[in-house]
């Protein structure tokens, strides 16, 4: 089970998956706001680094490369992919993006 918060009123959406079998937790941030965001994403066993993949107006699933947990980037109307290697004996996970 992967719970996920966003700040109420932040314009972000969350959703998380976790897949045991390839060891993954991947994490859809909707950002809906006409102002980019940078957030943090916080919680048990989250892992350090994530791979970020973009969609904007301009851009479709862009691979951006590594990105730390710590700052993630988040344009304006745009939807961010995060996807980060776990230990695969955890099952839970709560993540909490919320604004720098």
């Amino acid at each position: 089970m992967v719970n996920v918060q966003a700040d109420k009123g932040s314009g972000i959406f969350a959703s998380a998956y976790l897949h045991e079998g390839q060891g993954t937790l991947t994490t859809v941030l909707i950002n809906t706001s006409d102002q980019a965001k940078t957030i943090q994403i916080n919680g048990a066993n989250v892992p350090d680094k994530f791979e970020l993949y973009k969609t904007t107006a301009d851009e479709d699933c862009v691979d951006k490369g590594l990105v730390s947990r710590d700052s993630v980037f988040l344009p304006a109307k745009s939807v961010t992919t995060l996807v980060g290697q776990i230990n695969t004996s955890m099952t839970s996970r709560v993540l909490t993006p919320s604004d720098l």
